[in-house]
């Protein structure tokens, strides 16, 4: 089980169940990992760990699921927004409220591997296809860098 120590010895666990392996950080400074192939878990460069994240509404409906799914990766936290790569192939913009998709673009190139082949920035992430080097911007715009 995963749990904060703060000073005066208080500790807290911020999720129900399960530990934390961080697997990223996002462009603003969160470090997030997994709980499961949909649900993001969060803890923010205040210290706060956020509730847990699901992000399947972002996924599109249409297509079959493939045995093994890229899981999600977590880019960009702001102004009660999340951008994150979901399946692999789309970025999606979600409310970190309600966890409702709030927009979503089909990327230019697959991550050649996840969350290694991404990096964030402030206008955008750069995305390492195994072949070219592409950058995308926050509204889903991507171009080829290399």
């Amino acid at each position: 089980r995963f749990v904060l120590c703060r000073p005066g010895g208080k500790v807290s666990a911020p999720w129900s169940e399960g530990g934390f392996y961080a697997q990223g950080l996002s462009e603003d400074g969160t470090l997030w990992g997994w709980k499961d192939s949909l649900t993001l878990l969060m803890i923010r460069p205040d210290g706060s760990a956020a509730a847990e994240f699901d992000v399947s509404k972002a996924i599109p409906a249409a297509g079959r699921r493939k045995q093994r799914e890229p899981f999600p990766i977590l880019l960009r936290v702001q102004d009660g927004d999340l951008w994150v790569i979901v399946r692999g192939r789309w970025l999606a913009r979600m409310d970190e409220k309600s966890g409702g998709l709030k927009a979503r673009w089909k990327l230019p190139a697959r991550p050649k591997d996840d969350e290694s082949s991404v990096q964030p920035a402030a206008e955008g992430f750069f995305l390492h296809d195994g072949e070219r080097i592409w950058f995308v911007d926050w509204e889903g715009r991507g171009r080829k860098i290399i």
